[in-house]
């Protein structure tokens, strides 16, 4: 709450005429959420089959958001769609776990906000093998993962040499 103030605070003395509207919401049920949207990544992993893909994943339909008044339309909120929706509500999670596990690593972070969340049903999209990943983001549920798997840049290097890759047909140097 105190960062909230902090936030405020700034804003407030950083612009001359400041203000705050807020918006009532609506909650809504939807039978097929969680769902993947057609525009999203699908699996199997190109690399290799023992890397899920999708692992994760996050709201990014029909966010509402702030709009610069310098852009086109030129409106103060637009609905928008799409990564850059889903990326700041992926941060804001790891920052969430991160808060209160401050001697996690990166890998124990997404770890946790992998494993202990909304498992996505198969049965709501006819393409859900590939599609819907192993479960939908649940910060607060992420904060207690139970298991942790603490993996390192070395256990993936480890990985990929045991699926027969190497330097040069993975072309680095």
């Amino acid at each position: 709450m105190f960062i909230n103030f902090l936030i405020l605070t700034f804003i407030m003395n950083a612009c001359k005429q400041s203000y705050c509207k807020y918006f009532q919401s609506q909650g809504m049920f939807d039978a097929k959420a969680s769902y993947v949207v057609s525009f999203s990544s699908r699996g199997p992993n190109p690399i290799t089959s023992n890397i899920l893909k999708t692992d994760l994943t996050i709201p990014g339909v029909d966010r509402l958001v702030a709009w610069s008044p310098l852009s086109n339309p030129n409106v103060p909120n637009n609905i928008i769609s799409g990564t850059s929706m889903a990326c700041p509500h992926t941060t804001g999670a790891a920052i969430y776990v991160k808060s209160f596990n401050p001697t996690w690593s990166l890998a124990a972070i997404n770890f946790a906000l992998i494993t202990i969340v909304h498992v996505m049903s198969s049965t709501k999209i006819a393409e859900a093998e590939f599609a819907y990943g192993a479960v939908h983001i649940n910060p607060l549920a992420a904060l207690s993962p139970g298991l942790m798997y603490d993996i390192k840049e070395i256990d993936y290097i480890k990985m990929m040499c045991d699926e027969g890759y190497n330097t040069k047909n993975l072309r680095l140097s």
